[in-house]
């Protein structure tokens, strides 16, 4: 009888667990920080079209897609969360990865070429020849930021996880036709996140 009790009290906290989980109490799992850890860029010209191919390329505007891929930080797990029906669970209303946005907040978001551009020295600040392109729903058409605007806007988000943006310039680099322009991105914790692209040659 002894050892009856002893394999029925865990038997019972185990159930109790799953049970108070999967009556749409979420998993004790909170992830309610996210991170840029590293992210990748294309750079487009005119009509969409591929510039970073090596050839030269004369376009009146270059276009930066840049993806930022992110991570969930700050995660506690509930060791018996691995028994919950996560198809049910889902249908609870549970926090999301990043809902607290940002761990550490960007401080400064910056553009740089390993050339001179337009008579800024090599790896100067470029920032005031590039804005963010942004899609504006209540006019029905595109407008755009700037890098610092930018910046409050990355801090502010809580989607976490997946985040793209579009950098564009309509300024041409001058005589120096060759060009590897790198995003830089400074955060409160000091680190810091580059995202390079390829070389651009662009007349």
């Amino acid at each position: 009888m002894q050892y009856k009790k002893i394999i029925l009290l865990p038997a019972l906290f185990i159930l109790s667990n799953v049970l108070y989980i999967s009556c749409c109490k979420c998993p004790e799992v909170t992830q309610k920080f996210y991170a840029i850890i590293n992210g990748s860029v294309t750079a487009k010209g005119s009509r969409n079209a591929i510039i970073d191919t090596g050839a030269i390329t004369n376009v009146d505007s270059v276009f930066l897609n840049y993806k930022f891929a992110s991570n969930c930080v700050a995660k506690v797990e509930n060791p018996f969360s691995f028994l919950v029906n996560t198809s049910y669970a889902f249908k609870c209303d549970c926090g999301l990865c990043g809902e607290n946005g940002l761990k550490n907040k960007i401080l400064s978001i910056d553009i740089s070429s390993d050339s001179v551009y337009n008579n800024i020295v090599a790896n100067g600040s470029l920032k005031q020849f590039f804005k963010v392109r942004q899609y504006d729903y209540t006019a029905s058409g595109y407008a755009s930021i700037s890098l610092d605007s930018l910046k409050t806007k990355v801090n502010n988000n809580k989607e976490g996880l997946i985040y793209s943006e579009e950098l564009f310039t309509t300024t041409k680099p001058g005589n120096t036709k060759s060009h590897t322009l790198k995003l830089t991105l400074i955060f409160a914790d000091s680190s810091k996140v580059f995202i390079q692209s390829r070389k651009i040659r662009w007349n």
